[in-house]
Parts: structure tokens; sequence; C-alpha cells
């Protein structure tokens, strides 16, 4: 049994466990795929997403976290002790991130789960502080302004090392890109394509820079014949969706930071901007938001595990993490 205390970062798109004196443990996509008839798993994580779209019958394949919550209660326990089970988990205290703003409802759904775990006392803190941990930014005296964009949600908030002083999250994460990409392949080239597919395009083409000459092929069914055909796509083809995607998210932004107090607003403008998850490893994205919102935009150098190094921090931090928790509800 690996000793050690746990810190979880569930999200719609991935599952981060990191376990204290070994680091991230476990990273893996949030997917579960089930017996219909019995409940039973029959794969989890990697294995399960490989079979979004082409699982046989009498089996589902579930992601059980939408936008950064718990939709499907009974998926997302056996896909947890599924995964717990990976690290050679027993009870012990945890540090959970969930997103800021989390309501009583989707909290203690939350709860159930972890307690069907056997998870011991769980701490519940708000992604942007985890994040703005994860980045070493957090600071006593000075706010910091995240952007933690997930696979289902996106945190824009402001913080210090004592809480948020404003935040928001919004039900639009990497997921909605996938979503806006299916929608624009189908209007431009009259092929279908599925969200695994959307997401390979964004991987392998997604940039912020309006010349980029990438391309890549991709197969969908063609929606007037139904049958297969392969087209190649273009970078400049899918960048008005990403302007599209991330200019919502300047308008959040903008509209958060024009509620700060201006010496918040003061501060924030000398130190920048700091943006994490795994949507702001796309080319060019830290350009783009710079000249859209006129401040300076820093991304993270892992930014898909800031959030979970950031819970990871505060196992082994009790003065800081009484501090930062979500009182119980």
């Amino acid at each position: 049994m690996k000793s050690g205390l746990i810190a979880l970062d569930m999200g719609s798109s991935n599952t981060y466990i990191y376990q204290s004196g070994m680091g991230i443990v476990l990273e893996e996509p949030s997917v579960v795929a089930l017996e219909t008839d019995k409940g039973k798993v029959k794969a989890l994580g990697n294995s399960a997403k490989k079979l979004m779209g082409l699982a046989v019958e009498e089996t589902e394949v579930i992601s059980p976290i939408f936008e950064g919550t718990i939709e499907n209660e009974l998926a997302a326990k056996k896909m947890l002790k599924g995964f717990l089970q990976k690290i050679d988990y027993k009870m012990q205290n945890m540090v959970v991130s969930v997103p800021c703003g989390i309501e009583n409802e989707k909290l203690i759904a939350l709860n159930k789960a972890l307690a069907y775990v056997g998870c011991g006392e769980a701490s519940f803190v708000e992604s942007p502080i985890l994040t703005a941990l994860g980045m070493g930014i957090l600071s006593d005296s000075a706010p910091r302004f995240i952007i933690n964009i997930g696979g289902g949600t996106t945190n824009i908030s402001a913080v210090s090392s004592s809480g948020i002083i404003a935040g928001v999250n919004i039900n639009f994460g990497g997921q909605n890109i996938d979503s806006m990409l299916i929608n624009a392949i189908e209007h431009r080239f009259g092929l279908r394509i599925g969200m695994r597919t959307a997401e390979q395009l964004k991987i392998h083409l997604a940039s912020m820079f309006p010349e980029d000459k990438l391309s890549y092929v991709v197969n969908g069914r063609d929606i007037n014949t139904g049958m297969p055909r392969p087209i190649s796509v273009e970078a400049e083809n899918i960048y008005p969706t990403l302007v599209a995607f991330f200019d919502i998210v300047c308008n959040v932004v903008t509209k958060l930071m024009t509620k700060l107090p201006p010496e918040v607003l003061a501060e924030i403008n000398r130190s920048g901007v700091y943006v994490s998850g795994g949507v702001s490893k796309i080319a060019g994205l830290s350009e783009y938001l710079s000249d859209r919102l006129q401040i300076k935009t820093i991304i993270d150098t892992m930014p898909e595990y800031s959030n979970v190094l950031g819970a990871g921090q505060l196992l082994t931090n009790k003065d800081l993490l009484k501090k930062l928790r979500i009182n119980k509800r």
C-alpha cells in the first residue's frame, strides 16, 4: 500500500490524482464503460475513451462529469473507485478541487461519491486558488488574476492567499471547442465528424496565429451520401471557431475586471493575467489574449497540471488549507 495523502482534480475531460511524497500518480480521461444491464465496469479512463462511438451492444460509455460537476452519480462513483484502485488507495483524507462558486447540491453529490469510495475527510478548495498555488503565484499581499480553462468549465477569478476576491465559473470549456468544430466542419465541408475526431483536430491544428499553414486529414460521414469521406483541414479553416471561443472568454474577463476595486485592478494590470488548463497550450494564445485584453498574459509551463499540483501543496500545509477550504455545507 502506498502511503500519503491524496489530492483529486476530477474534471469533465480528465481526472488527476496527486499523492504526497510521490507527485501525480494518475492522469486519465474522465470516462467509464459500463455493462448496460448490471452496471459492471468494463473499461476505465484511457481504455474507455477508445470505445467512444465504437462500443459494442450492451456497453455504455459514459463521461460522468459535465461542466465540472457530477452529472451521472453512479458512473462517477464507479469511475472514481476504479481510479483509486489503480493507485492502491485506502481510506485517508483528500484535498479536492471544485469549481468556483460550486452550488450546494453539486457539492453534496461529490460528497456522496467520495463516501462511496471510502474517502476520509474531504477538504474542498476552489479551482482558481489551486491554480494560483500550482503556478507558484499566490501572494499574501498582491491579488492575482486567473483564467483556468477546463474541459467543461472556465474559472475566471481574482484571488489572493485570503481566498477569492471576485470570481465566476462559466459552463464553457475545451469540450465546447470540440462541439463548435463539429459544426464548423459540417458547415464548410458537408462532413459530419465525432467528438473524438474533433478533439484530434484541435490537438493537431489549433493555432491563434492566423497565418499558420498546418493541415490535418480527418475522416467522417458525408451528410449527403451517408458514406465515409476523408478531407484535409487547414489551420485557417478552424481559426474563426477558436476566435469565437476565446472572445467569449475575454468578454467574461472584461466584465469581471470592471467590477474589481481600483487597487486590485491596478495590481493585476501590473502583474498580468495567468492562464492554465490544457486548452491554454494552443499556439499563439498568449499573444492573442494579450492583444485582446491589452494586459500581459502568462501561460503556465504545465497548464494541465497546475490545478492538481496546487492541491498537492495543501496536503502538507494544514494552516493554509484550513484558511482556503470551503466551509462544510
